[in-house]
């Protein structure tokens, strides 16, 4: 019997594996989000200057304007795609408090 389609068969590549049926019971396993997206209302917004923009490393840092606390934001925070911040550039920023620790998720022109 033939279990395998093209060639190298007989080396285990161009086998099928049928995928995992859904379970029978009435609830629906839900995916699993990494990061999950902030409703609007959680966004706290504030001010402050682009310390470091890294789009190599998809990553930059901030300072706020009054607590002068540096945080980190992802290259996915920056709402306009075709806009690089400059270092000193100020900005707007939403962030979400975590577990005590403040999460930038948008970042935007001042």
């Amino acid at each position: 019997m033939n279990l395998g389609a093209g060639a190298k068969t007989s080396a285990g590549y161009g086998y099928f594996v049928s995928p995992p049926q859904p379970r029978a019971s009435g609830v629906q396993a839900q995916p699993a989000q990494a990061t999950a997206e902030p409703s609007p209302e959680s966004l706290t917004w504030r001010t402050g200057a682009v310390k470091e923009y890294r789009p190599d490393k998809h990553t930059g840092r901030l300072v706020d304007d009054e607590s002068r606390e540096e945080l980190s934001f992802p290259q996915t925070a920056i709402e306009d795609k075709g806009w690089s911040p400059a270092r000193k550039q100020k900005v707007r920023y939403a962030c979400v408090e975590e577990a005590g620790k403040r999460r930038v998720v948008r970042v935007r022109r001042a």
